[in-house]
């Protein structure tokens, strides 16, 4: 990693101080470089990829074992056949509730509203409850797009709109409004797969680092934007 002189003025200098000071109170051995650096890749908005052009990150089209894509999933009452035809998906038992999530996230059934798990439980008790992926693969703008889609086609039952037990519609909206939407085609959906590659290709962060061609501690920085975290030794995104 070359190590290059800027000149900057004092003012922005001072500037620069203050953010450190105001963001990165935490971060002793955060530097002028480093806030540099990060300004540099946000202004001119680098792909990661760009600083690491060798094949070796994941292509979009092979993520099945990528472990920050989401699904889309429904719980069914099979005891009542249906034929519901919403030209996105079909189903043949009622549908009574639509989520999205990773991993495991359709086997938890603690966390559920009071009275969707107790229809869940009584389902159970005569064998009729079931649970089924409507959509795999999916980043988690894609993910919100049709949970969010299929609430509103389906409906609530609170609103008086339809037959789910869910209360809101998704939260698209305020992921729009909070500017952590991560997309197949844009930068930062880009830098977070290649990261992860990275970071799950070497053993230290220093190395991974140096082979994203950006400091260590910007890629500290950026693990805890994208909300990156380390189970079993492999990275992953903490939902």
């Amino acid at each position: 990693m070359k190590n290059n002189t800027i000149t900057i003025t004092t003012k922005l200098y001072n500037y620069l101080v203050k953010i450190k000071k105001e963001k990165y109170n935490n971060e002793k051995d955060v530097t002028i470089d480093n806030l540099a650096e990060d300004a540099i890749l946000y202004y001119y908005k680098i792909n990661l990829i760009d600083l690491n052009p060798e094949n070796n990150y994941i292509e979009f089209n092979n993520l099945n074992n990528f472990k920050g894509i989401y699904y889309v999933y429904a719980f069914l009452d099979l005891s009542k056949k249906v034929e519901i035809d919403i030209n996105i998906c079909k189903f043949n038992y009622m549908p009574i509730y639509i989520g999205m999530g990773q991993e495991n996230r359709i086997n938890d059934l603690n966390s559920r509203d009071k009275i969707l798990k107790k229809n869940i439980e009584n389902l159970k008790t005569i064998n009729m409850f079931g649970a089924r992926k409507l959509f795999v693969n999916l980043t988690k703008q894609k993910a919100y797009e049709y949970e969010s889609k299929l609430i509103s086609l389906l409906g609530r039952i609170d609103n008086e709109t339809g037959i789910l037990y869910n209360k809101n519609n998704g939260n698209v909206k305020s992921l729009i409004e909070s500017n952590k939407i991560i997309t197949e085609n844009n930068i930062e959906y880009n830098s977070i797969i290649v990261i992860l590659n990275c970071l799950n290709k070497y053993k230290y962060i220093k190395d991974a680092a140096n082979k994203l061609n950006i400091s260590e501690r910007t890629l500290y920085r950026k693990i805890k934007t994208y909300n990156l975290i380390k189970e079993n030794n492999i990275w992953k995104i903490n939902n």
